[in-house]
């Protein structure tokens, strides 16, 4: 039986795609996760990142792209795209108290 962890960290990667990964485990196994990412892309390597963590995507990534029905919305630096996919999702989910807000 193999460690596939261990098998993992022996190769070199040139693209690794994190699909929600980090949204599964405890905080020890995040917390593993985003140093070998670091590390990985220290090294050079290229990630593709999917995740509704705006956190970590502004953690870990350099550029964003923000798809919504497969249509691109925004893409960018990811504190400015992250900034509009948050204010989009206010709106859409809580359209009638964000009116509200904004008349005060």
């Amino acid at each position: 039986m193999y460690d596939w962890h261990l098998l993992f960290l022996c190769i070199r990667v040139r693209i690794l795609v994190v699909d929600e990964a980090l949204s599964v485990g405890d905080f020890v196994f995040q917390n593993r996760c985003m140093q070998k990412i670091q590390s990985l892309k220290q090294a050079g390597t290229s990630i593709l990142f999917v995740s509704h963590d705006l956190s970590t995507v502004q953690i870990i990534c350099d550029r964003v792209i923000w798809i919504k029905h497969g249509r691109v919305q925004g893409f960018g630096i990811p504190s400015a795209v992250c900034q509009d996919y948050y204010a989009a999702s206010l709106e859409e989910n809580y359209p009638l108290q964000n009116k509200k807000s904004q008349r005060r």
